[in-house]
């Protein structure tokens, strides 16, 4: 072979360098290179150096007291002479670490073996980044020890893990069918009821953690979420039937845990849906890029412009590109206050509490009996991808026993997990999801069973209070509030006696102690309050089938009867209609399905143009049947037929603004 041509090589520099420069690069004192970390982790590192700071110099030792109700010799005991966090941390030893997570222990409700082992893995990396050195293995061998035996028997650290609630196809559907047709939970723009449910359709469909999705944790007000740039849409031709052409669409999740715009992200493919278009990822995403006006063409301005060009006869498929100006805006944006009414934010994403805590409202107002969190969808999702992968590669290598292997490998691989154990560990259901009973008798398995005995529809009630009220008497009577009351009452004297009004003495050490036990005062009410309502909801789904048991045995059982939705919008009407049929599409005419996808497409995006000008009153109700409840009848008013004369107290803003509901635009001045 001949010798390698020198143009192929890298191009020299010019100048050479001398000796004195390499040795003036690198000096005795260098500081060594840490290890790169994420956001989030650096967020976690800062938490516990403050922790250890606050465990040196005693920080903050009134409020400290006042929240935690520690005694003050207790924590003089294991306070530090040495006020220098930074010197108390190089002359580290066994006996200070074993202190530090007794105070801890002591100044927050921990209760979880795993957590402290995760906190004190923070503390670890803290001692590196900080020093620059690792701790000695032996005091780290010595922590982990004492954490294992005396800790964990002193405060009684439970080592169990908590019973996730897992969802499956149907109990989505139920969920999207009441979220569209029965909910009446507020929102604060509309455009957020479409994204909510384009928000599950996502964890569903990529099996994708919240955060993949929106703003959250470690990563608040950085706007990194998914985009429009991460969305392409072909249509296609579909290889099935030639003559039919199609819609496609690739989503590229580059956030995932771990491997945030790391490496070659992965992306997902989600097909067109017509059996149920409640399922099509597809429309919804259509119809938001339809509202925000992102298409690259002019000739796409309308859902039936999707209808008017066809894929070229040399080609597989045609692209629809996205405006420039729209390749860095979120998809799922926060609603935003403007001139005294609600807008969506042109570019801002929405934060990750934002649908939790819609979320969580849905599940409450659905009847569903345990806390639906968003990762219930991602749970759901890994587990219906484990059972797809392992069932197809059975039926393809049959007598092969690697399946199970490779669709572990598979399921990691789409969830983002660095190792199949997390899987196992975190995200299986708890409950087995087999009928082994039926497999040793060697008879067919009752699979519908076993499905519905594994997931959330089990324990619905969809007659369950969606709202607890709670008297005000009922949290007086807390003994923790009372002494609390009583230390404001005595705080209040101070001020008062001194100033003669309290707010005589903003800026004093006196006013800020008083109004500091208020705040805490205030926090402690509302938490009392939210932990008796969710035990009254416990306490309703634990006794629900001996109440139920007893009404029929006594007689006096009544029909549940489904609430009749009052809707404010008519779109929401419509789409109720339109979303939610299952049907086979072999037996739907082709202009059936072309025309009742641009309906739903037209009712989401001008769905998305409205918004409530005020909180729809929430239910307080007792613990009973919701079919009891009257449902009062909605006014016939036409918001499009303005009256030619008015009273003097009409709102003539409110008339004339069709983002409205039609109460909302007749409102006028008491």
């Amino acid at each position: 072979m001949g010798r390698r041509n020198k143009s192929h090589r890298g191009a020299k520099k010019d100048t050479l360098r001398d000796a004195a420069y390499y040795e003036s690069l690198y000096t005795d004192d260098l500081t060594p290179a840490l290890r790169p970390i994420t956001d989030a982790t650096e967020r976690g590192v800062r938490s516990i150096w403050g922790k250890w700071t606050e465990y040196v110099i005693m920080a903050k030792v009134y409020q400290v007291l006042n929240s935690l109700s520690i005694t003050l010799a207790r924590y003089c005991s294991l306070r530090i002479l040495d006020p220098d966090a930074l010197t108390r941390l190089q002359n580290i030893s066994v006996a200070e670490i074993q202190r530090f997570m007794h105070w801890y222990l002591d100044s927050h409700a921990m209760t979880k073996l795993s957590s402290l082992y995760v906190l004190m893995r923070y503390w670890l990396m803290m001692y590196a980044r900080k020093l620059y050195q690792r701790l000695d293995l032996v005091l780290v061998s010595d922590m982990k020890d004492f954490i294992g035996t005396v800790l964990k028997g002193e405060y009684s650290l439970s080592e169990g893990m908590k019973d996730n609630p897992v969802t499956n196809v149907d109990d989505v559907y139920l969920l999207l069918y009441h979220h569209y047709a029965l909910s009446n939970e507020y929102y604060a723009h509309e455009r957020e009821r479409v994204q909510h449910s384009l928000i599950i359709l996502f964890m569903i469909g990529t099996s994708a953690r919240p955060s993949t999705l929106v703003e959250r944790g470690g990563y608040y007000n950085t706007n990194e979420c998914l985009k429009y740039m991460d969305i392409e849409i072909f249509k296609v031709r579909n290889p099935e039937l030639p003559s039919q052409q199609v819609f496609i669409m690739r989503v590229r999740l580059r956030l995932l845990k771990g491997k945030r715009d790391k490496g070659l992200p992965i992306k997902v493919v989600f097909c067109v849906r017509d059996d149920n278009l409640a399922f099509c990822t597809i429309l919804q995403v259509l119809s938001l890029a339809f509202a925000d006006n992102a298409f690259e063409s002019d000739w796409i301005k309308r859902p039936k412009d999707l209808y008017t060009f066809s894929v070229p006869f040399h080609l597989q498929s045609v692209q629809l590109h996205w405006k420039e100006s729209m390749q860095d805006i979120p998809i799922f944006r926060r609603s935003v206050a403007r001139g005294g009414e609600v807008a969506i934010s042109p570019d801002r994403s929405v934060q990750y509490m934002t649908p939790c805590y819609q979320n969580a409202r849905l599940g409450k107002s659905a009847g569903i009996a345990d806390t639906l969190g968003l990762y219930s969808y991602h749970r759901g999702a890994g587990e219906s991808i484990d059972c797809k992968c392992t069932i197809s590669l059975l039926c393809t290598f049959p007598r092969r026993q690697f399946s199970c292997v490779a669709g572990s490998d598979m399921r990691s691989f789409v969830m983002g997990h660095a190792r199949a154990s997390l899987f196992e560990r975190y995200y299986r259901n708890s409950v087995v999801q087999f009928d082994s009973v039926s497999a040793f008798l060697e008879v067919p398995s009752k699979d519908a069973l076993i499905k519905l005995a594994g997931h959330m529809s089990l324990t619905r009630d969809p007659s369950a209070a969606d709202s607890i009220k709670v008297e005000n008497s009922a949290i007086d009577r807390d003994r923790s509030i009372q002494q609390i009351q009583k230390l404001c009452l005595q705080l209040r004297k101070n001020p008062t006696e001194t100033f003669g009004k309290i707010k005589n003495g903003a800026g004093t050490e006196l006013y800020e102690k008083y109004q500091s036990e208020q705040r805490h005062l205030r926090n402690e009410r509302m938490r009392l309050k939210r932990e008796l309502e969710e035990e009254a909801r416990r306490q309703y789904f634990r006794t629900a089938g001996t109440r139920y048991i007893d009404e029929q045995r006594r007689g006096i059982a009544r029909e549940y009867i489904e609430p009749k939705p009052v809707f404010q919008f008519e779109e929401r009407e419509r789409l109720a209609a339109l979303l939610f049929q299952n049907r086979d599409v072999r037996e739907v005419s082709e202009e059936e399905l072309y025309t009742q996808r641009i309906a739903a497409m037209d009712n989401l995006i001008n769905l998305c143009g409205r918004h409530m000008t005020r909180p729809a009153p929430r239910r307080h109700l007792s613990l009973r049947d919701k079919s009891l409840e009257e449902v009062s009848e909605e006014k016939d008013v036409d918001p499009d037929l303005f009256p030619l004369v008015c009273p003097g107290t009409q709102c003539l803003f409110c008339l004339g603004n069709q983002g409205l509901g039609p109460q909302s635009r007749t409102f006028a001045f008491s």
